[in-house]
């Protein structure tokens, strides 16, 4: 495993140096001409240009274990006169298909530079094992715009079209009924779990469990009360993104800090609801997809702590990830059947009891993994079934870091901290035409928020 991750991050830094425009190509190991422009507004918006002249990559990638695989990427694309280059990387998950085959899928990530704009690249990277084609769609985002497009192999066809329709299809029906939602007309009532709970009822047990940062249950006036039956997780700071400039929500994270026991508590609020809603207002209303499905792909907590620049009495370190009351961990990996327990434990730290609630957290599955040293801290969550009831959690789903101090005699506090917390959003835009079969578009919208604050650590 080791060797593995030395391997990619070899390939991370071999790779880094092209990372801006350029007047002139370079060497890939697999261009194409034919590139599929999937917003073309807002493509033309940021490039002064309608379409892509030319697409090439190289990739690396190396399998960690039967559920995942990490990737490296450069890709350039032409457009006009000009060269635009980015390098992306990140884990993917591995899918098995019913013929034994296994099917990589998933999201990775960077940054591309067009003009004096920086702007966040997300590549959905789709590969069969053993198979030496890639499908690469690239999305491009920036606060105020979104450009997304695809090319290489067709790898939809067969069994991993079906896996793809059938993602679809459970989408449309989790999903059936948001444009009413948005029109006020529904309360989600066409969203039930395998008992038939739905997730109107689920959000209602929520709002009568969630503590209002005094010890009592309800609702409050704050919009950012502390957590934890005595309110001993104290709020720190808060932030959101929005699918648009001005458009709905797509994440809101929050930053909490128990200062007894040197805990900080992040928590993800994601909105799978208002992907829909977006994506049938810009996919199909706009680019005239006849069908679009929205997924909460994936998310990821990271803490960094500063550890140059700053004097010896501030330091601070990261001990361990916590993943229950008993327990906390360096690295670990949970599989996506271990999930629903996982997160029963995360939220009964704050208070929450979800015994009354079992059936509806153990239809949430998805896979858990993460790692820590002295100075950083990963938290990474792949979904699979009903992702989309995590928006009823009105708290956030939480996730814990333990910190220490170093040098216990000479610490004076202020320890520098930034959170980074990330959401994907996986879409699949279909085009029918005069087929039978849908001709799909899949590509990923990522959403970050940053926390930066500071903390006093007690001497425990």
């Amino acid at each position: 495993m080791k060797k593995l991750l030395a391997a990619f991050l070899l390939v991370c830094i071999f790779l880094t140096p092209a990372l801006t425009s350029s007047a002139a190509a370079h060497n890939y190991d697999y261009v194409y001409t034919d590139v599929n422009v999937i917003t073309p507004d807002s493509f033309e918006d940021v490039f002064s240009d309608i379409k892509i002249d030319r697409a090439a990559f190289t990739y690396e990638m190396a399998v960690l274990n039967s559920a995942k695989a990490a990737v490296a990427m450069e890709f350039e694309i032409k457009v006009g006169f000009e060269y635009y280059t980015a390098i992306v990387s990140g884990v993917v998950p591995a899918i098995p298909l019913p013929s034994g085959e296994v099917l990589y899928e998933g999201p990775i990530s960077g940054n591309m530079t067009v003009g004096e704009d920086e702007y966040r690249a997300t590549v959905g990277f789709i590969k069969l094992a053993g198979a030496d084609g890639v499908m690469v769609s690239v999305t491009l985002q920036s606060d105020s715009a979104l450009v997304a497009f695809s090319f290489g192999e067709n790898i939809i066809q067969g069994e991993v079209l079906e896996l793809f329709t059938e993602m679809a299809s459970s989408a449309q029906s989790a999903n059936n009924s948001a444009d009413d939602l948005e029109n006020g007309t529904l309360e989600m009532d066409g969203f039930a779990n395998s008992e038939g709970e739905t997730a109107s009822v689920l959000a209602k047990a929520f709002d009568q469990i969630i503590f209002d940062g005094g010890g009592g249950g309800g609702t409050t006036p704050n919009p950012n009360p502390n957590l934890g039956e005595n309110g001993e997780y104290v709020f720190q700071n808060a932030a959101t993104s929005r699918f648009t400039e001005n458009g709905d929500l797509s994440l809101k994270s929050k930053v909490y800090w128990y200062q007894n026991f040197n805990i900080m508590a992040v928590t993800m609020h994601p909105y799978s609801q208002n992907a829909q809603l977006h994506a049938n207002r810009l996919y199909i209303n706009t680019y005239g997809f006849d069908t679009v499905s929205a997924f909460l792909d994936s998310f990821q907590i990271k803490l960094s702590l500063k550890n140059t620049g700053i004097t010896e009495a501030q330091h601070g370190r990261i001990s361990s990830i916590i993943l229950s009351q008993e327990a906390s961990s360096n690295n670990f990996s949970k599989s996506i059947t271990y999930f629903p327990a996982l997160l029963k434990d995360l939220l009964a730290i704050i208070g929450i009891k979800t015994n009354t609630l079992s059936v509806a957290v153990d239809d949430i599955l998805g896979s858990t993994s993460g790692y820590n040293n002295d100075y950083y801290g990963e938290i990474n969550v792949d979904m699979s079934l009903y992702a989309s009831l995590l928006d009823e959690i009105n708290s956030g789903v939480p996730f814990y870091f333990n910190l220490y101090r170093p040098i216990p005699e000479t610490y004076e506090g202020n320890t520098p901290y930034t959170v980074t917390v990330t959401v994907n959003y996986q879409y699949l835009a279909a085009l029918y035409g005069d087929s039978a079969l849908p001709s799909y578009s899949i590509f990923y919208g990522t959403y970050v928020n940053v926390h930066e604050g500071y903390l006093d650590l007690n001497p425990i």
